[in-house]
């Protein structure tokens, strides 16, 4: 069964752990865009406390963004090895500096970037950061 657990440590804090990513998922199986024996961090475009990234960065070192994720990776000087979502949050500039094919335009909207992003990767682990971006709908989905 999968486990997810929260820790924030404060008000602009957004942390999640989502444990056996790959194992008794009900979600659809498309091709999987990161396929990892290595602990992942999914990095959305939520507020976030950077400590919380360069922590998780730190136990899960593999980063894969969810779209606008892209621009919170650069900001902090790190790059992604994938850029999953819409594409309708990454800005001009994070499209254009990263390299096209790590960027996965996912254009159905009946998910939220997270889940385009969760359903592409198989990994053993995922610590993601960001995802929630205090919006209700986003946080139910997570």
């Amino acid at each position: 069964m999968t486990q997810t657990g929260f820790w924030k440590t404060g008000r602009q804090s957004d942390f999640s752990v989502v444990f056996d990513v790959r194992k008794d998922r009900n979600l659809p199986n498309p091709a999987h865009i990161v396929d990892t024996d290595t602990l992942v961090t999914l990095l959305g475009g939520g507020e976030h406390d950077p400590a919380d990234l360069v922590l998780a960065l730190s136990r899960a070192p593999v980063l894969v963004a969810a779209d606008g994720g892209a621009d919170r990776a650069l900001a902090a000087g790190y790059a992604p090895v994938a850029v999953i979502g819409d594409l309708d949050s990454i800005s001009e500039v994070a499209h254009r500096d990263l390299p096209p094919d790590i960027i996965h335009h996912i254009p159905e909207q009946s998910s939220t970037d997270f889940e385009k992003a969760l359903q592409r990767i198989s990994v053993p682990g995922m610590i993601a950061v960001g995802v929630t971006g205090y919006r209700m709908d986003h946080e139910l989905a997570a």
